[in-house]
């Protein structure tokens, strides 16, 4: 729904692309712009997949013409593990989403979670930004293969509690 004209209209009204996600009111209209457009028989949650990195303060901010930026890792255990405890009250307000966007949805429309996959949320974390070759995160796996291991678990771990109260939530 994001080349949808009523989506731009909303998103151009938002301060960055983080706090709209995180805005459910505005996360849930979005959401259901094209199922009452199209009339689908699903919806997906408006989100995206560096929110975890997010909750894990890895400064994830969106720049015009270069996409996701984030503070990069220098080592794979270059973050707060202790943030990972607190990782669904930090993204509570994607589940305030989904409450609101299901209570909007008829019974036969279904509503689907998202999350970024943990190998695809290392890349970001590693590189600070998109890469096409993933070369620090390759490097990790392989110079660093137990500290990329404590890494994965972390993300596996949160994704797993951020889709759990996703679920939750409706």
């Amino acid at each position: 729904g994001r080349y949808l004209t009523e989506y731009r209209e909303v998103r151009s009204h938002q301060p960055d692309f983080i706090s709209f996600c995180l805005n459910p009111e505005k996360a849930s209209e979005v959401t259901i712009q094209p199922i009452t457009r199209f009339s689908m028989d699903a919806a997906i949650i408006f989100s995206d997949i560096l929110l975890i990195p997010w909750a894990l303060d890895r400064g994830v901010h969106f720049k015009s013409g270069l996409g996701p930026i984030l503070k990069p890792m220098e080592l794979p255990t270059d973050f707060n593990q202790s943030l990972i405890q607190d990782i669904t009250k930090r993204l509570d307000p994607v589940a305030e989403a989904i409450k609101k966007t299901r209570y909007q949805l008829n019974n036969e429309t279904s509503l689907i979670g998202f999350a970024g996959a943990p190998w695809t949320v290392i890349t970001y974390m590693a590189e600070g930004k998109s890469s096409r070759d993933f070369t620090k995160a390759r490097k990790w796996a392989w110079q660093n293969p137990k500290l990329m291991d404590i890494l994965m678990e972390s993300l596996i771990l949160a994704t797993v509690e951020f889709l759990t109260m996703q679920a939750e939530a409706g």
